[in-house]
């Protein structure tokens, strides 16, 4: 466990390194989420504090307050703001155009621990004047982060409260390969993990409507409990999710289907509670408002993520505007054929 906790360190030494380029401090416009204004501002990574610092290069009453506020927020930064590495959420990379020129971005969303006086989430913004400055800092900053998040579950993986766990599943382990099996009663999905070609894990997902939120949390669980390595988080919920997003929207389309398939005229006719003392029009126009209800719910029911949850809510839209339209006729026949069973005028 020594010599793994040795290599972990080296590999992190390593990573540091190849950031030395972050070190220098470059140029660039800043902005925040309280205070949407540009503001000239360099920006260098200072290795001793594991922290990114922002440095405004402007002086004025409103940036005299957002030095000042930034205390509070985020450091002890006197002209500008400190933004640890352990606060870091996420970061991302984007191009905007304007008129002529292309202005390259850097977001980050920083949610700064409890104990450093705050528990909201800013969002900042670094305008780098080439492409090249950008990419560099947005790879730097992703290899930091990802460091800085392995030592962590290092740590809690080896503290004394998991010296069981960890000596029964041993080091991080890979996940090798991938199946889908018939779930339980009551789960929506069962897959099972093969981590390092040997040992099996398996995550059921509850049939319960599960948000987002709660998959994150529930594949974040599985990575800490399975010891697997923490570089594979991040695709093992993307893929968690758009099983269950499949599995879901496989089951509300064949539920969705019987559901307009109820309101058919000739099955809403065949029960004598529904047509007796109605005309054929009536029927229609009752069923007409019960499929617009389905039709409501359908984005719901199936999903909004993928090209298929679009595609399979498109063709049952277009089933339910089929089924008003048969029903219209339908119900013409049904009216001229029995003209005693419609009520009197």
């Amino acid at each position: 466990q020594g010599s793994c906790r040795c290599r972990w360190s080296a590999m992190l030494d390593h990573i540091e390194k190849q950031a030395v380029h972050l070190e220098k401090p470059v140029k660039v416009g800043y902005r925040s989420s309280h205070h949407c204004g540009r503001h000239e501002a360099s920006v260098h990574y200072d290795r001793k504090v594991h922290s990114i610092q922002i440095s405004l290069l402007e002086t004025s009453q409103e940036l005299e307050d957002l030095g000042t506020k930034s205390k509070a927020w985020l450091g002890e930064h006197e002209s500008g703001v400190t933004v640890r590495l352990a606060d870091i959420v996420s970061s991302k990379a984007r191009d905007y155009k304007e008129q002529l020129s292309v202005i390259f971005t850097l977001f980050m969303v920083v949610k700064p621990e409890e104990q450093h006086g705050s528990h909201q989430t800013f969002h900042f913004s670094l305008e780098f004047e080439k492409r090249d400055y950008r990419d560099l800092w947005e790879a730097g900053l992703r290899s930091l982060t990802s460091a800085k998040s392995m030592t962590e579950h290092m740590t809690k993986t080896t503290s004394p409260s998991h010296q069981d766990n960890t000596k029964k599943r041993g080091n991080f382990r890979a996940i090798t390969n991938v199946s889908l099996s018939r779930p339980p009663t009551g789960m929506l999905t069962s897959i099972t993990f093969t981590l390092d070609e040997r040992d099996q894990a398996v995550l059921d997902i509850p049939s319960k409507r599960v948000t987002s939120s709660d998959l994150k949390k529930m594949t974040a669980e599985f990575v800490e409990e399975h010891g697997v390595l923490v570089s594979e988080g991040t695709s093992l919920y993307r893929y968690v999710r758009s099983v269950c997003q499949r599995a879901r929207m496989e089951h509300e389309t064949e539920v969705l289907v019987r559901d307009i398939g109820a309101q058919h005229f000739d099955t809403l006719v065949q029960d004598k509670a529904l047509t007796e003392g109605f005309t054929g029009e009536a029927i229609a126009t009752s069923a007409a408002a019960r499929l617009a209800e389905i039709a409501d719910q359908i984005p719901d029911r199936i999903g909004l993520h993928g090209t298929g949850a679009a595609i399979v809510t498109q063709i049952l839209r277009r089933n339910v505007e089929k089924m008003k339209l048969i029903n219209e006729v339908a119900a013409r026949i049904y009216d001229a054929t029995n003209p005693l069973e419609a009520p009197a005028t």
